[in-house]
């Protein structure tokens, strides 16, 4: 049996549209998965990084971003911890989590 998502974090699990919506991110939709011309309201750089794809959006200015949960997480100075995704049952493809550290300038 396939284990839920939300138990492996305190963070609401959402799609990529639920978080873009509660960072308060501007950006245009074309399809039914994919956006287009993302922006932070603070007028900051975003950033998209990661190992496969994109796995977390940040903007550089206000620290707001969001990530992928199969995204590889540092655990330690030196390693890392993947979510193995045959192991979590996906629902309306929420993997994904915000990270609301508005404490840069």
């Amino acid at each position: 049996m396939k284990k839920n998502l939300q138990d492996v974090t305190d963070l609401k699990v959402m799609n990529i549209k639920e978080c873009l919506d509660s960072l308060g991110w501007d950006y245009t939709q074309s399809g039914e998965s994919n956006y287009n011309n993302i922006s932070c309201p603070c007028g900051g750089e975003l950033e998209f990084r990661g190992f496969i794809g994109t796995e977390v959006i940040e903007c550089l200015k206000c620290g707001k971003h969001m990530v992928d949960l199969f995204s590889p997480i540092q655990v330690t100075s030196g390693s890392c911890s993947v979510l193995n995704i045959s192991d979590y049952e996906i629902i309306d493809n929420k993997h994904w989590v915000v990270i609301n550290n508005s404490n840069k300038q």
